[in-house]
């Protein structure tokens, strides 16, 4: 796990080394003061709330009395723990109360916000993002898959430990683990079910529409959707190369990758650059 998160940029090496070097308690837990608090690092936790709060303020008048209570609760919550950090489940019970607010914060964005071009722009984002990191992560851990403890890992990280089990009913397979993960539709968590949702947001979205047909972004994603309705998990886990690499697997995950930062740097061209006329 230390080192996935070495891998993902979320640990530095020398962070990793000290967290593995020995099994001393207050060692764990001044690392993870350090991971979760130091203002220093743009990965920390502590600067992630704390943009999360400034933008929120940003836009204080727009937001319910609720939802800006919530966001208050949520930048306060390492405020109130940092101290308290002496043990490594100190810091597991702080991830804990900030997945019950962040889920509270995102329900609220769900069923009160109104879906104006603002929501939709939020909305490209978390796909997006939640692409992405499924995408980094299969790929860190996919030469692993003959490992069930990592397949799990997978799965949680992704958060369909439970869809799986519900469905399957047996221990992962790399190929079932995949269909899930990449190829299942109905799985809110899964690639395929993130690019429909982005054909979804950029369809409504202005400065986006093309007189000659599809604009630059509606093609690469209705390429990138054609491409998973047509994988086939079972090559995809199975064709190993000489070198022990799978590498239709490898390629799909390269693809999908290239079209998600594609997408990422048109949206940011089109929606967010200094240079954007007064067309929008």
């Amino acid at each position: 796990v230390v080192q996935l998160l070495v891998d993902l940029h979320m640990l530095t090496p020398q962070q990793a080394r000290r967290l593995t070097q020995g099994p001393s308690t207050p060692l764990l837990a001044r690392e993870w003061w350090s991971v979760l608090f130091n203002p220093e690092s743009n990965s920390g936790m502590l600067k992630l709330l704390g943009n999360i709060h400034r933008l929120a303020n940003q836009v204080r008048d727009r937001l319910s009395a609720d939802a800006w209570r919530m966001f208050n609760a949520l930048a306060q919550t390492p405020q109130q723990q940092r101290w308290r950090l002496d043990h490594v489940s100190d810091a597991l019970t702080l991830m804990d109360q900030l997945i019950e607010r962040l889920s509270g914060l995102s329900g609220q964005i769900q069923e009160n916000m109104t879906r104006s071009y603002g929501w939709r722009l939020l909305e490209l984002g978390r796909r997006l993002e939640r692409g992405q990191f499924a995408l980094r992560v299969m790929d860190e851990l996919v030469e692993h898959t003959t490992s069930s403890t990592y397949m799990y890992l997978l799965l949680d990280l992704c958060d369909s430990t439970i869809t799986y089990r519900a469905r399957y009913q047996s221990v992962p397979t790399l190929e079932t683990l995949l269909h899930l993960l990449l190829l299942d539709d109905s799985n809110p968590r899964s690639m395929i079910y993130q690019i429909s949702q982005l054909q979804k947001v950029m369809s409504e979205m202005p400065l986006d529409q093309d007189s000659d047909g599809l604009s630059e972004s509606q093609r690469i994603l209705l390429i990138a959707y054609h491409e998973l309705i047509l994988a086939e998990p079972n090559k995809m886990a199975n064709v190993v190369s000489k070198a022990g690499n799978r590498t239709q697997l490898r390629r799909e995950l390269k693809r999908l990758d290239i079209t998600l930062t594609t997408l990422s740097e048109l949206v940011t061209a089109t929606y967010f650059a200094h240079t954007l006329n007064d067309e929008l």
